[in-house]
Protein backbone atom coordinates (compact mmCIF):
# COMPACT_ATOMS: atom_id res chain seq x y z
CA UNK A 1 0.00 0.00 0.00
CA UNK A 2 3.01 2.74 0.98
CA UNK A 3 4.56 1.46 -2.49
CA UNK A 4 1.20 2.66 -4.24
CA UNK A 5 1.34 5.71 -2.44
CA UNK A 6 4.73 6.75 -2.78
CA UNK A 7 3.81 6.07 -6.76
CA UNK A 8 1.48 8.47 -6.60
CA UNK A 9 3.19 10.84 -5.02
CA UNK A 10 6.05 10.72 -7.28
CA UNK A 11 3.60 10.47 -10.08
CA UNK A 12 1.92 13.57 -9.05
CA UNK A 13 4.80 15.47 -8.99
CA UNK A 14 5.94 14.54 -12.66
CA UNK A 15 2.57 15.95 -13.87
CA UNK A 16 3.28 19.03 -11.78
CA UNK A 17 6.85 19.64 -13.04
CA UNK A 18 5.37 18.69 -16.72
CA UNK A 19 2.60 21.05 -16.11
CA UNK A 20 5.50 23.91 -15.18
CA UNK A 21 7.79 23.37 -17.70
CA UNK A 22 4.96 23.55 -20.63
CA UNK A 23 3.86 26.44 -19.08
CA UNK A 24 7.27 28.07 -19.08
CA UNK A 25 8.05 27.01 -22.76
CA UNK A 26 4.19 28.30 -24.10
CA UNK A 27 5.13 31.79 -22.14
CA UNK A 28 8.90 31.95 -24.07
CA UNK A 29 7.22 31.09 -27.11
CA UNK A 30 5.12 33.47 -27.13
CA UNK A 31 7.51 36.03 -26.39
CA UNK A 32 9.60 35.34 -28.70
CA UNK A 33 6.89 35.50 -31.69
CA UNK A 34 5.57 38.76 -30.27
CA UNK A 35 9.00 39.90 -30.38
CA UNK A 36 9.31 39.23 -33.69
CA UNK A 37 5.92 41.05 -34.71
CA UNK A 38 6.84 44.07 -33.07
CA UNK A 39 10.19 43.86 -34.37
CA UNK A 40 10.67 46.82 -36.46
CA UNK A 41 13.33 47.26 -38.90
CA UNK A 42 15.07 50.83 -38.38
CA UNK A 43 13.39 53.27 -40.21
CA UNK A 44 16.32 54.32 -42.62
CA UNK A 45 16.48 50.80 -43.78
CA UNK A 46 13.23 50.66 -44.80
CA UNK A 47 13.38 53.78 -46.73
CA UNK A 48 16.08 52.54 -48.85
CA UNK A 49 14.37 48.84 -49.52
CA UNK A 50 12.22 51.61 -51.50
CA UNK A 51 9.38 49.09 -51.93
CA UNK A 52 5.37 49.95 -51.88
CA UNK A 53 5.80 47.77 -48.21
CA UNK A 54 8.32 49.98 -47.16
CA UNK A 55 6.85 52.77 -48.40
CA UNK A 56 3.31 52.43 -46.24
CA UNK A 57 5.63 51.09 -42.88
CA UNK A 58 7.75 53.84 -43.30
CA UNK A 59 4.52 56.30 -43.62
CA UNK A 60 3.08 55.02 -40.44
CA UNK A 61 6.01 55.37 -38.53
CA UNK A 62 6.16 58.85 -39.15
CA UNK A 63 2.59 59.60 -38.66
CA UNK A 64 2.67 57.83 -35.19
CA UNK A 65 5.61 59.95 -34.51
CA UNK A 66 3.97 62.60 -35.92
CA UNK A 67 7.23 63.35 -38.17
CA UNK A 68 5.21 65.07 -41.01
CA UNK A 69 8.05 66.93 -42.30
CA UNK A 70 10.02 63.17 -43.04
CA UNK A 71 6.70 61.99 -44.21
CA UNK A 72 6.59 64.46 -46.80
CA UNK A 73 9.60 62.71 -48.67
CA UNK A 74 7.50 60.37 -49.45
CA UNK A 75 4.35 61.80 -50.41
CA UNK A 76 2.85 62.68 -53.62
CA UNK A 77 1.70 66.79 -53.86
CA UNK A 78 -2.04 66.33 -52.42
CA UNK A 79 -0.49 63.80 -49.68
CA UNK A 80 1.99 66.64 -49.01
CA UNK A 81 -0.92 69.12 -48.62
CA UNK A 82 -2.67 66.67 -46.29
CA UNK A 83 0.42 66.59 -43.84
CA UNK A 84 0.34 70.64 -43.71
CA UNK A 85 -2.92 70.28 -42.25
CA UNK A 86 -2.16 67.78 -39.78
CA UNK A 87 1.00 68.82 -38.82
CA UNK A 88 -1.67 72.32 -38.13
CA UNK A 89 -3.85 70.51 -36.01
CA UNK A 90 -0.94 68.95 -34.18
CA UNK A 91 0.67 71.53 -33.16
CA UNK A 92 -2.62 72.77 -31.23
CA UNK A 93 -3.00 69.48 -29.41
CA UNK A 94 -1.67 68.04 -26.36
CA UNK A 95 1.32 66.24 -27.52
CA UNK A 96 0.34 63.00 -25.13
CA UNK A 97 -3.07 62.79 -26.96
CA UNK A 98 -2.52 62.43 -30.42
CA UNK A 99 1.19 59.82 -30.06
CA UNK A 100 0.64 56.34 -31.20
CA UNK A 101 1.92 52.91 -31.62
CA UNK A 102 0.98 50.94 -34.57
CA UNK A 103 1.63 47.47 -35.77
CA UNK A 104 0.77 45.78 -38.82
CA UNK A 105 -1.23 42.52 -38.19
CA UNK A 106 -1.48 42.31 -42.27
CA UNK A 107 0.14 44.26 -45.32
CA UNK A 108 -0.46 42.85 -48.63
CA UNK A 109 0.50 45.28 -51.65
CA UNK A 110 -0.31 44.64 -55.33
CA UNK A 111 2.21 46.13 -57.39
CA UNK A 112 1.72 47.69 -61.31
CA UNK A 113 4.81 49.49 -63.22
CA UNK A 114 3.74 53.17 -61.75
CA UNK A 115 1.24 52.48 -59.31
CA UNK A 116 0.66 50.14 -55.88
CA UNK A 117 -1.98 49.42 -53.80
CA UNK A 118 -1.08 48.37 -50.37
CA UNK A 119 -4.34 47.13 -47.89
CA UNK A 120 -3.65 46.28 -44.56
CA UNK A 121 -4.79 45.26 -41.04
CA UNK A 122 -3.23 47.87 -37.99
CA UNK A 123 -3.78 47.73 -34.65
CA UNK A 124 -2.90 50.71 -32.99
CA UNK A 125 -1.40 49.79 -29.36
CA UNK A 126 -1.43 53.08 -27.84
CA UNK A 127 -5.55 52.66 -28.37
CA UNK A 128 -6.20 49.13 -28.67
CA UNK A 129 -7.88 49.68 -31.76
CA UNK A 130 -7.54 47.60 -34.89
CA UNK A 131 -8.45 48.70 -38.15
CA UNK A 132 -8.46 48.51 -42.25
CA UNK A 133 -6.79 50.90 -44.24
CA UNK A 134 -5.68 50.89 -48.07
CA UNK A 135 -2.55 53.18 -49.49
CA UNK A 136 -1.88 53.86 -53.07
CA UNK A 137 1.03 54.69 -54.15
CA UNK A 138 2.99 55.97 -57.11
CA UNK A 139 6.47 55.50 -58.44
CA UNK A 140 7.90 58.67 -59.25
CA UNK A 141 11.69 59.99 -59.90
CA UNK A 142 13.16 55.99 -58.62
CA UNK A 143 11.18 55.94 -55.36
CA UNK A 144 7.48 54.96 -54.11
CA UNK A 145 5.54 57.94 -52.81
CA UNK A 146 2.19 58.02 -50.61
CA UNK A 147 -0.60 59.23 -53.04
CA UNK A 148 -3.79 60.88 -51.51
CA UNK A 149 -6.16 62.25 -54.56
CA UNK A 150 -8.29 64.62 -53.87
CA UNK A 151 -11.29 61.78 -53.45
CA UNK A 152 -9.36 60.29 -50.76
CA UNK A 153 -9.05 63.05 -48.45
Amino acid sequence: MSFFLGFLLILKMKIKLFIILLILSCSFACKKNQDQNTEDKPIRQLLQENTPESTVKSWQYFMDNNDFDQAKEIANEEAKEFLNEIKHFVLNTPEDTIKSKSQFLKLKCTQGAETATCITTIKDLSFDETYLDTFHLVYKDSKWLIALYESSK
